[in-house]
């Protein structure tokens, strides 16, 4: 997954394109935004204990959408990020981020309710889509003694 392919694909873009800069510098000026943003969220979930909650992608996706919605992108987050199954605790990992910067940083708070708010998005639609299909055998788990 890298956030240079996604932009170059097209499946990152602006909210609102950017005046004055041709469609190279646009897309350069975006992974600039993307990866410096998903990298201080990165550094940021150092001070967490995400790392033993979760799979390292599954942190390193929830970055790149928290980069991505800090950059003022357009996405359809779950194709980009191949975030099918665990909706639940991708958005736990965009959550425990978000009330980390939000202490830390006097932050604008408009922007973390907007977050949220997508988050709660995402996790609707993940719940009808899974009312919607047929049920799914639950993945085998390796049993700890």
């Amino acid at each position: 997954m890298q956030i240079k392919v996604m932009i170059q694909r097209g499946q990152i873009k602006y909210g609102d394109p950017k005046p004055g800069l041709n469609a190279q510098q646009t897309r350069d000026k975006l992974m600039n935004e993307v990866v410096q943003f998903a990298m201080n969220f990165a550094n940021d979930s150092f001070q967490t204990s995400l790392c033993i909650q979760f799979p390292a992608e599954d942190i390193s996706r929830a970055c790149i959408f928290l980069g991505g919605q800090f950059a003022k992108t357009e996405a359809d987050w779950p194709a980009v990020l191949e975030i099918s199954s665990d909706i639940e605790g991708f958005a736990s990992i965009c959550v425990q981020l978000l009330e980390l910067v939000s202490e830390k940083k006097s932050s604008d708070q408009a922007t973390f309710r907007a977050m949220r708010a997508e988050l709660e998005k995402l996790r609707l639609a993940n719940v009808k889509s899974r009312k919607t299909a047929p049920p799914q055998p639950s993945p085998k788990r390796p049993r700890l003694n």
